[in-house]
């Protein structure tokens, strides 16, 4: 495999790594700490705050994985209209 796949992987593992540790950074850790702030004005401002940082790293994760595993198919083979449109590839192990 050439190393742009090799580097589509390990991109595509960094966003993955990024979007879900971040949603469970918030889900395990700020939501909770956040909760206890008074007054509730300061605790919905920072909430909002919060939400709309994350939701531009969010986003950007996704683009990338889209991006990468798109790239990723391709450099397996996948993405060629022979392949997905054999009966076989869907039967095969592989594609269930």
């Amino acid at each position: 495999m050439p190393a742009l796949y090799y580097a589509s992987v390990t991109l595509h593992l960094l966003a993955a790594l990024l979007w879900l540790g971040g949603t469970f950074f918030l889900a395990a850790v700020g939501a909770p700490v956040l909760r206890k702030v008074e007054p509730p004005e300061l605790r919905a401002d920072l909430f909002q705050k919060i939400g709309v940082q994350f939701r531009l790293v969010g986003w950007v994760s996704i683009m990338v994985l889209v991006i990468t595993g798109m790239v990723n198919l391709y450099y397996r083979g996948l993405l060629r209209g022979s392949v997905l449109g054999d009966p076989r590839f869907w039967s095969s192990r592989y594609a269930q």
